[in-house]
């Protein structure tokens, strides 16, 4: 995300409100399919947290482009 919008997720306050807590670094990594050990290393350069955010939102999920190449095979062998 660009801009300074907040991306993250809606909880319940102590008071009953609806808010949005944003994302973690963390977070924002794990939701593309980085494992931790790969976090760890990202977060020990020393970079901002907007740039981690930033890194974060211009991966690809690994997960979800795994599931589309698999649907794709699969087409693919229905085809033939």
């Amino acid at each position: 995300m660009t801009g300074g919008e907040c991306v993250g997720v809606v909880v319940r306050d102590s008071d009953g409100f609806l808010t949005v807590r944003r994302f973690t670094p963390r977070e924002a990594y794990r939701l593309q399919g980085f494992p931790d050990w790969a976090i760890d290393r990202i977060m020990g350069l020393g970079q901002s947290e907007a740039a981690m955010y930033y890194q974060s939102g211009n991966s690809l999920g690994v997960p979800m482009m795994r599931e589309v190449f698999r649907t794709i095979d699969e087409a693919d062998i229905r085809k033939r």
